[in-house]
């Protein structure tokens, strides 16, 4: 803009420009100088979308629209010719009992009781650590332990404790004179030892962050409630549960995903076992696709688990929505 005043009252100066002209020339290189700056704005912002648009469309936009394409065809190794069947590999996944009976209900079961007891320990976890004590920043230090640790691992940990022949568990249970346990060799039980691992090592996370948000409360309206007569439970649920409302949404609308496509644990301590009883939506498009080498039900499948986790995922969060008093009722 300063060039632009310079070459105009070099023009003035020597006559080049009228009286008349000067508002009409002015404005004409302020929107010339306007329009550059704004290009170079664009050519800036485009720099830097760009190169993200590119990762996206090849790591997320191409093999889903691949995926999804595959589950339209019939996709095997020893068929090249690849034909279409339209919503066949879909028909296979609602007309299969084993996903119908087992899958869908072990996914279900599973998210809501990993979500609760996730939840609950999260919360009552962060309120004892929400104090001053002796011994605080030790105390909140050693919580993060289970997050250093790799699912992976920490299923191999789980397996191994409750082993039938030289688990840990077992032998507390006979100390205490209390019958073992064949934990990895029925449904319910296998089920349980994928959802101790799970809480194990994802309460943590929950309850760092609902303690860096009790951290941050303002003391006010807790003390207006107690002078009011309000006791500890109406305190914790008129006044700090709508406070935490939009981390705790937050946190369990990520943990509601993240249980939903439980994979690591599962697939470790008992690959879907036994006899297929813990399989999740995870595990089986994965056995359908690489075991099974079925590529067309096996992308369907992936592509259901994500269809039905985006649905779920949005009652789930309209839920908490209004039960942590973060939005209210419509109507």
């Amino acid at each position: 803009m300063g060039r632009t005043f310079s070459v105009l009252r070099g023009r003035m100066a020597n006559g080049q420009v009228g009286n008349m002209g000067i508002g009409t020339e002015i404005d004409r290189e302020l929107e010339e100088g306007r329009k550059k700056l704004l290009a170079s704005k664009h050519r800036f912002m485009l720099g830097l979308v760009i190169p993200a648009l590119v990762m996206l469309a090849v790591f997320e936009i191409y093999p889903v629209t691949l995926a999804f394409w595959t589950s339209l065809h019939k996709v095997t190794l020893y068929d090249t010719g690849r034909p279409f069947v339209g919503i066949q590999n879909y028909i296979h996944l609602f007309t299969d009992s084993h996903f119908f009976n087992t899958v869908l209900p072990n996914t279900f079961i599973f998210t809501f009781a990993g979500l609760i007891a996730e939840t609950v320990l999260g919360i009552s976890i962060a309120h004892l650590l929400n104090r001053r004590f002796r011994g605080e920043g030790i105390v909140t230090t050693m919580l993060l332990f289970p997050m250093m640790v790799a699912p992976s691992i920490a299923a191999v940990l789980f397996a191994w404790l409750f082993n039938s022949q030289f688990g840990i568990v077992d032998v507390v249970l006979k100390a205490v004179g209390l019958p073992a346990v064949s934990w990895l060799s029925g449904r319910w039980t296998a089920m349980l030892v994928i959802l101790i691992s799970d809480v194990w090592l994802w309460t943590p996370w929950f309850a760092i962050l609902l303690l860096a948000a009790l951290k941050v409360q303002p003391p006010s309206p807790l003390e207006a409630a107690k002078i009011d007569g309000a006791n500890a439970w109406q305190v914790f649920l008129h006044v700090t549960v709508p406070y935490l409302s939009p981390v705790l949404t937050i946190c369990m609308l990520i943990r509601t995903f993240d249980l939903f496509r439980q994979f690591d644990q599962t697939w470790v301590i008992t690959s879907g076992g036994p006899a297929r009883s813990t399989e999740f939506f995870s595990i089986y498009a994965y056995k359908e696709f690489f075991e099974y080498t079925n590529y067309s039900s096996g992308n369907a499948a992936a592509l259901m688990g994500a269809i039905v986790m985006l649905i779920f995922g949005l009652i789930m969060y309209r839920t908490f929505a209004r039960l942590t008093g973060g939005e209210k009722a419509s109507g």
